[in-house]
């Protein structure tokens, strides 16, 4: 439905929509509608061509955490908060069979502040 085609000089083209939907609360504005909207939207668009996504709380968390990341990053950049860690990596099975700790894996960890260290992410292994 969001991809039927169109005739433009005899062409027939298919122009995929990606919509954002949002719904008025109590306290809803137009700026906030429209926020929202394209939250959702934007969520649409990366689940894929032609898809309709309402807005939920869930997303306006994911758009403050990027956001946020956005903020914080250069700063950790300009401040040296990030560190290299080498970690083994525990197969057990093998562990067990071998006697010794498997490839190591290299992870990025940043710092906040003195003694916070955030959590990993997914590691990239080093061998």
């Amino acid at each position: 439905m969001l991809q039927l085609p169109i005739d433009v000089l005899g062409v027939s083209l298919a122009v995929p929509a990606s919509v954002g939907v949002s719904f008025a609360t109590g306290d809803s504005t137009a700026e906030s509608l429209l926020r929202d909207a394209d939250i959702a939207m934007y969520s649409a668009k990366s689940q894929g061509k032609g898809r309709v996504t309402m807005f939920d709380a869930t997303l306006r968390d994911v758009a403050v955490r990027r956001l946020t990341l956005k903020v914080e990053l250069p700063e950790a950049l300009r401040t040296d908060q990030f560190r290299l860690a080498y970690q083994p990596i525990k197969d057990v099975a093998l562990a067990l069979r071998l006697r010794r700790p498997g490839n190591p894996e290299l992870t990025q960890r940043r710092r906040r502040g003195e003694n916070q260290l955030l959590p990993r992410r997914k590691p990239r292994r080093a061998c």
